[in-house]
């Protein structure tokens, strides 16, 4: 009978064990009922793991052979939750105050950056690196959150120049961190919020982007995905010609697009439809930026409506004072556009200088032209 213990514990020492490139991530989870669903997703076409909760508590095991960005999602047929975090090989501990201390997915609600100190992934020095680069710009990017929801009911410019600031600190932030990173998928990871939009790009900056992956051959699918994203990019450099291309008017017309730029100064492409409300609810503002740039900006508004009628009907009730045209989407697909309404600016040469405008953006770059 001595000799019975010892092998129960060497038993349960056994079974604890993990290979070595397998993860265990053991949650506690208060609050949360039982038979509660746990799913852990490897982003970046990784495996799901799933499992429930029992007693407040769930434990998980997969095949991490290096440190991944994953999501965890909680259901409880009622309420979900949702996270993100790096997890690596080893022993992983997942603790929170309260189940509903967490934030829900984004696509209910939109991510609450607040929340994520509600929550905390230990075990892996990965996370702990991600963590303390979440805890660092928690503030500016909430701050941001508010910015944007605030320009969006008032256009106020002066909000527009507090947020681009923070932007610019945020993005200053991201780039110290991302040069001194050592492990490449938390690099990866950083390297994505300083991308830009399309059209805003030159190629120094793409170069600088490149230059945080050099050495790294064929370190990752990541690494390579990143490179042809920066392939990509070279398509829509600030200062890229726009195509010429032949347009309808709403008298029937075929024109030329070039031919109704503003061949002394800036014109500003506005790709809209009429089933479209923020295109629509856009409009009161551009008819403040047409009458304040006193001529010195020619806006051309594109409809994609694929009725010429639903389009005659919503110029009818705009009103808009500027040049209307139609187009069959070959316009947005050469400058890639994947939402309405869409903003560019383009100068006297027919090229491309600035896309966005969704957040002030666009007033801030009028305001520096003097526009």
């Amino acid at each position: 009978m001595k000799y019975l213990i010892p092998l129960l514990l060497l038993g349960k020492v056994a079974c604890c064990q993990i290979s070595a490139d397998q993860f265990v991530l053991r949650g506690s989870v208060p609050g949360a009922g039982d038979n509660t669903r746990v799913t852990l997703t490897l982003l970046g076409g990784g495996e799901s793991i799933t499992g429930v909760i029992n007693g407040e508590k769930f434990e998980l095991r997969g095949n991490c052979p290096e440190a991944t960005y994953c999501k965890l999602d909680f259901d409880n047929g009622g309420r979900c939750y949702e996270i993100n975090f790096f997890i690596e090989k080893g022993n992983l501990t997942f603790t929170t105050p309260d189940i509903d201390s967490l934030p829900m997915p984004p696509i209910f609600v939109g991510f609450k950056v607040y929340k994520e100190k509600n929550y905390k992934v230990t075990g892996s020095t990965v996370q702990d690196n991600f963590y303390r680069f979440q805890a660092g710009t928690a503030f500016l990017r909430y701050s941001m959150q508010k910015l944007k929801e605030k320009f969006r009911y008032t256009g106020d410019i002066e909000i527009a120049r507090k947020l681009q600031q923070q932007k610019d600190e945020l993005l200053r932030i991201a780039w110290e961190v991302a040069e001194k990173e050592e492990n490449l998928n938390l690099r990866l990871h950083i390297a994505d919020l300083l991308k830009k939009d399309k059209f805003m790009y030159d190629q120094a900056y793409l170069d600088k982007l490149a230059a945080l992956f050099e050495g790294e051959e064929n370190a990752s699918t990541g690494v390579s995905q990143f490179r042809e994203y920066l392939e990509r990019a070279k398509t829509f450099l600030q200062g890229t010609p726009l195509m010429e291309i032949e347009l309808k008017t709403p008298e029937g017309k075929s024109v030329s697009l070039h031919s109704q730029l503003n061949k002394e100064g800036y014109t500003l492409l506005d790709f809209w439809a009429s089933w479209c409300g923020p295109c629509r609810a856009s409009f009161p503002h551009l008819k403040e930026v047409h009458e304040r740039s006193g001529g010195k900006l020619k806006i051309i508004s594109l409809s994609s409506d694929r009725e010429h009628t639903d389009w005659l009907k919503a110029l009818e009730e705009e009103k808009l004072p500027w040049v209307q045209l139609y187009e069959e989407k070959k316009l947005a697909s050469s400058l890639d556009i994947s939402f309405i309404p869409s903003y560019f600016l383009v100068d006297a040469e027919g090229k491309v200088v600035f896309f966005g405008g969704v957040h002030g953006e666009l007033d801030l770059k009028l305001e520096e032209l003097g526009l």
